[in-house]
This record gives C-alpha cells, sequence and structure tokens, in this order.
C-alpha cells in the first residue's frame, strides 16, 4: 500500500509539470516559427503556404489552452510540430532560393561555350516552383538542371575530343602526303588555269562569230536599201539617206570591234581550239 500511494503522489506532482514543460516548448516553437515567417518577409519570399501553417499552429494551440483551463488534458505535440514545420519551410526555402541563384548564374557563364537550354528549361521550372511555394519541387529541378549541364559539358568535350582527333588526322596526313599533296595541287592549279583560259578563248571566238552574223545581216539590209532605192523607186530619198547612214555606222562598228577580239584570241590562245 506504501508503493501505491508514492506512485499516486509522484502522478499527481508530475503530470502538472509536464504539461507547464509542453507548454513552455509549444510558446517557444511558435516564437521561433513566428521569426522564420517574418525572415521569410523581409527577404520577399512568399509566405502564404508558412503562414496558414502558423494559422492553423496558433488555433490548435488556443484549443489546446482552452482544453487546460477546463483542466482537460492538453496535448501541444501537434503545435510542435507545425511550428517545426514553419521553420523547416524557412530553412529549404532560403536554401534553394541560394541554389537557384548559383544556378542561374552557372547557367550564364555556360551557355556561350556549350548548349545549356536543358538545364534552361529546368532552372526556369525551379524559380517557378520556388514562386508557387513548392520549394521540395524546385529542389528537384536544380538537380535536373545540374543533371543537364553535366551531360552537355560531356557531350563538349566529346565533341571537342573528336574535332581534336580530326585535326591531329589531317595534320598526320598532311605530313605524311605532303609531296602528292603538292604535285596534285600543282595539276589542279595548272588544269584550272587551261580551263580558264579555254573558256576566255571560246567567249571570244562566240563573239566574234555573232559580230560577224550581224555584219553580213547589215550588209543585206543596205544592199535592200540600194535596190529599192536606185532600181524599185520604192524608197524615198530622206528615208534612203537615213537608212544607209545607220547601216554604215553599225557596219564600221562591227568592222571596229573584230580586229579587238582577233588581237586578243591570239593573246589567250588555244591548245584544243582552232
Amino acid at each position: 500500500m506504501k508503493e501505491i500511494f508514492v506512485v499516486a503522489v509522484l502522478a499527481v506532482v508530475l503530470i502538472p509539470t509536464a504539461s507547464a514543460q509542453t507548454v513552455e516548448e509549444a510558446n517557444e516553437t511558435l516564437g521561433r516559427a513566428s521569426g522564420a515567417i517574418q525572415e521569410m518577409e523581409e527577404d520577399g519570399m512568399p509566405t502564404t503556404r508558412v503562414e496558414d501553417l502558423m494559422e492553423q499552429a496558433n488555433n490548435t494551440y488556443r484549443a489546446q489552452l482552452a482544453a487546460e483551463r477546463r483542466n482537460e488534458t492538453a496535448d501541444y505535440s501537434l503545435v510542435v510540430e507545425l511550428s517545426n514545420e514553419i521553420i523547416d519551410i524557412k530553412d529549404q526555402a532560403f536554401m534553394t532560393h541560394d541554389q537557384l541563384e548559383a544556378l542561374g548564374d552557372r547557367i550564364d557563364e555556360l551557355e556561350e561555350d556549350y548548349n545549356v537550354s536543358g538545364a534552361r528549361s529546368a532552372y526556369e521550372e525551379g524559380r517557378q516552383e520556388f514562386e508557387d511555394q513548392r520549394f521540395e519541387k524546385a529542389q528537384e529541378n536544380i538537380d535536373e538542371a545540374y543533371k543537364e549541364i553535366s551531360e552537355a559539358q560531356a557531350l563538349g568535350a566529346r565533341a571537342e575530343a573528336f574535332l581534336e582527333a580530326q585535326r591531329d588526322n589531317i595534320v598526320y596526313f598532311i605530313t605524311d602526303n605532303w609531296l602528292w599533296l603538292l604535285i596534285g595541287g600543282g595539276i589542279a592549279a595548272f588544269v584550272g588555269w587551261i580551263g580558264k583560259r579555254e573558256w576566255r578563248y571560246y567567249r571570244l571566238k562566240k563573239e566574234r562569230e555573232k559580230l560577224k552574223l550581224r555584219r553580213g545581216v547589215l550588209q543585206d539590209l543596205l544592199k535592200e536599201a540600194q535596190s529599192k532605192y536606185f532600181q524599185d523607186s520604192e524608197m524615198a530619198e530622206s528615208t534612203y539617206n537615213i537608212r544607209t547612214d545607220k547601216y554604215g555606222e553599225m557596219i564600221r562598228d562591227v568592222n571596229s570591234r573584230i580586229p579587238v577580239i582577233n588581237e586578243e584570241l591570239e593573246k589567250v590562245g588555244s591548245w584544243f581550239q582552232d
């Protein structure tokens, strides 16, 4: 009976003490949670999510206080849990914010040398998730962005290695075959020079043929005008004079150009054309 009495006395003494400690802990964690929200507000971070949790924690706290005043059993564990959740969210928000800033700077540095469009897309999605207060999802986007960066750098390194190998192969090929390349280059240059000269010669011949054909046509027109004026009397003198002057001028122009072309043909020469 003595032992039962001692246990009963201890229960009466300790239960209020434990309850008092729980209230103090709830008050302490609520204060820290309120300070966490204030920090977020001062840094311009979205706080709707933590404010909702804070309202829930305060309501629970007031309900437990009321129960305690009615000499009912009070349980502040949910208040402490919600307050700690607010503090954890604040820590995660600050960490995610700093990581997003560092990630954005990293992408800016790399996009001149690498294709980091995938990382940029994941980064922008992460920023949106942060603004929507889904900090855990934003963290996933950050991890995805760094994965994209690693893949882009690896791809760039492979491309650079491939180009370097190609350059080495070209240098080796030139070093090993420089004499044949020199001979081939000389032959190509010679063939190109011959081809250009033959084409020039061909164009000059065609131009001379056209001029000769035109001169023949003009001479025929001049004979026709003379025949109509002298033999058939079908053309007025004024018309005859105009036409003969014009035809004569055009024939003289052709005759002056043909010798120039002949001279050019002599200078150009040809190995394959007459």
